[in-house]
């Protein structure tokens, strides 16, 4: 091996990696023209190169086929949860438009249809401050444990929402009562109106624990009107049964 052998073998990589000098590129192939020893070397060194070459390609195919799969399962995915979504919404939609709708049919059986079409129309936030006091009463009506006649006495057309069915054995510190209220619609014409509202109750007794009457979003109507203290008074009551 001269000299030369040795410049070259240092070379040879280079010149496989296509980045040699144009001078230093002649200067191998002119040698390896004449030596074999070198030629072989240099032919391995370009071969070397086109397999790494080949190998990055066949990795990047890989990757890219992984990122296409990647993506059409991601997308896969978002089609699924989208569609379950849907499907959520519409049922919960059509729960709630079949049960508004058999709300609505039993209440027209009960109130008539003219009375219905009142029902979930709302109210101001200066009718509600109107009503207020009223509102207080129907409370403490729903509260209320006693006989029909103090009942009556204390709360007039709302007694009718009172506990009132004692024994002759029972107090009405022998009951609690458990009563939920919530304001629906008010319409109010100067000295005249009217107010739904709904309720849920139940009573029970502290000896025996056990419900002794219960409902459950019973829907009411009141017809109002304000007397000589301008206070409103209830005229007529009206509930589902």
């Amino acid at each position: 091996m001269d000299k030369n052998c040795e410049i070259v073998k240092d070379l040879i990589p280079l010149v496989a990696d296509n980045i040699a000098s144009e001078e230093s590129k002649k200067f191998v192939e002119n040698h390896c023209e004449t030596c074999d020893e070198c030629k072989k070397e240099l032919w391995i060194a370009k071969q070397d190169i086109k397999t790494e070459i080949s190998d990055l390609a066949e990795n990047q195919v890989w990757d890219n086929i992984n990122k296409i799969q990647k993506k059409k399962k991601i997308k896969k995915i978002i089609n699924v949860s989208v569609i379950a979504v849907l499907v959520i919404v519409i049922g919960v939609f059509t729960v709630f438009f079949i049960n508004n709708t058999r709300e609505k049919s039993s209440m027209e059986k009960y109130f008539g249809k003219e009375l219905t079409s009142e029902y979930n129309k709302g109210y101001s936030s200066d009718d509600e401050k109107e009503v207020e006091p009223l509102v207080k009463q129907i409370n403490k009506a729903l509260n209320f444990v006693g006989s029909e006649k103090e009942a009556k006495k204390k709360f007039g057309e709302l007694w009718v929402l009172s506990y009132n069915d004692m024994d002759e054995n029972t107090k009405p510190g022998d009951y609690k009562v458990n009563a939920e209220f919530s304001l629906n619609t008010v319409k109010l014409y100067n000295d005249v109106g009217y107010l739904w509202f709904d309720y849920s109750k139940e009573v029970i007794d502290k000896t025996t624990g056990e419900c002794v009457e219960g409902s459950a979003d019973i829907p009411v109507r009141l017809s109002i009107a304000k007397d000589d203290n301008n206070e409103w008074l209830v005229i007529s009551e009206k509930e589902a049964p």
